[in-house]
């Protein structure tokens, strides 16, 4: 199979099913001769999917159908973005997948279309008219997320978030109960594996089969810094009853189980499958102090009231803060949904609040930007639960009790809150 159908066909997996593109890759690239080139291209379209809908409205007189559209796309960030491959070549590759997979009836047109975009330049709106229509198709964000952004954090920050590149390290951190920080660093120098380290004591590592051999024995996981960041602000007391609400797939209940060895976590998430996502993490992990339960943490359980020291909500979000490694989130997602979404995390957060005993704390975290999700979610919170409290999180920067972080480089969109319950 060629570059040009392996990538069609992870796309169109994508676009028409609503794959996920990091999975679909897994599955086509293990027996992939061409899998950087097809990774590449996959993921580039993805992320310039806004340009490539704006370029394609300017130069076709109608709508494409959907699966000419993909073949389009794909030829066009081909032309673009991939100068390793020479244009002609880009047009003919992609009128014989054309051909290849049934669509031999639009072959002229992709042909046509394909030497106008290589011929005449299209040129952006401007920037002074169409500040937004300017910035969604420069850096290819749809109209809705640029006007979100600019809204919440002023135009200079909200470039800064937009234009967040894929991380080109890994973060892994260390299973405590397994492998320490100076057998981990003999490891990585006998190997000649590069890696720096994090602000939270993990690492940035280049992926590689060394690696991944440390994840199958349990010595190391995949986990954001930030993802741990959330753990670390639960900052739990020796041998304390600790709720884990949204836990799937299980990351940061297992690292509150390694930081409070005489502890107890209850992980809990609303599908059996990812239950059992944890329940592996943990057996993986070597952890013995994780308990697994499946429920709807929007629905009230007596049994738990008053009852855990600490609750940690990593709610269901948007996931806007890591569009720049999973551009496919911004593929279907609209406006409306991030209400729909306010409303799920607040229910969430009314239970946490009931759960939690006198003088315990509640990190509630999300891995977006967006304001809603966040800041004005916590000052909702606690102007309806005066006995709530923000406290200061032990992380960098200096906080008041809530940190957002912006994408960069290196860490993941994210937000955190902690929050003690007084009597």
């Amino acid at each position: 199979m060629t570059y040009t159908e392996t990538a069609y066909k992870i796309l169109t997996k994508v676009y028409q099913d609503g794959a996920y593109s990091n999975i679909e890759l897994h599955k086509e690239l293990e027996s992939s001769d061409e899998a950087a080139l097809v990774t590449r291209i996959v993921l580039g379209v993805l992320d310039k999917d806004t340009e490539l809908e704006y370029i394609v409205a300017k130069i076709c007189q109608k709508p494409p159908k959907s699966a000419v559209k993909i073949i389009l796309k794909q030829g066009i960030y081909c032309v673009r973005y991939m100068d390793s491959l020479p244009d002609y070549a880009v047009v003919n590759n992609h009128v014989n997948l054309a051909k290849k997979v049934g669509l031999g009836a639009y072959a002229g047109f992709l042909n046509a279309t394909l030497k106008t975009v290589i011929r005449e330049k299209v040129t952006l709106p401007d920037k002074e008219a169409d500040p937004v229509g300017y910035f969604s198709v420069k850096y290819s964000k749809p109209k809705w997320l640029v006007r979100k952004l600019f809204s919440d954090y002023g135009r200079a920050d909200a470039v800064k978030i937009i234009t967040a590149k894929p991380k080109k390290f890994a973060h892994i951190r260390l299973n405590s109960l397994k492998m320490t920080k100076n057998s981990f660093e003999c490891y990585a120098k006998k190997h000649n594996l590069e890696y720096s380290e994090s602000t939270v004591g993990g690492y940035y590592v280049k992926d590689c089969p060394e690696i991944k051999r440390l994840f199958s024995d349990g010595r190391i996981t995949y986990q954001s810094e930030t993802s741990v960041m959330a753990a670390l602000a639960v900052a739990p007391k020796e041998g304390s009853m600790i709720l884990d609400l949204c836990s799937a797939p299980g990351g940061k209940a297992v690292l509150l189980a390694e930081l409070d060895k005489g502890g107890a976590v209850l992980a809990c998430d609303v599908h059996e499958h990812r239950v059992e996502l944890v329940k592996a993490y943990a057996k993986r992990m070597g952890v013995t102090n994780v308990q697994t339960v499946k429920l709807d943490a929007r629905k009230f359980y007596k049994n738990f009231e008053n009852r855990f020291d600490y609750v940690l909500c990593d709610v269901p979000c948007s996931g806007l803060g890591v569009v720049s490694s999973r551009p496919d989130i911004l593929l279907n997602k609209k406006p409306e949904d991030i209400q729909g979404l306010t409303e799920i995390q607040k229910a969430i957060l009314s239970n946490a609040a009931k759960y939690l005993k006198v003088g315990g704390a509640l990190v509630y975290s999300t891995c977006t930007v967006i304001k809603e999700e966040n800041i004005r979610q916590v000052e909702n919170f606690l102007r309806e639960n005066p006995n709530f409290s923000l406290e200061k999180i032990d992380l960098p920067p200096n906080n008041d009790g809530t940190l957002q972080i912006l994408p960069t480089d290196k860490l993941d969109g994210f937000f955190i809150a902690r929050m003690v319950k007084h009597a």
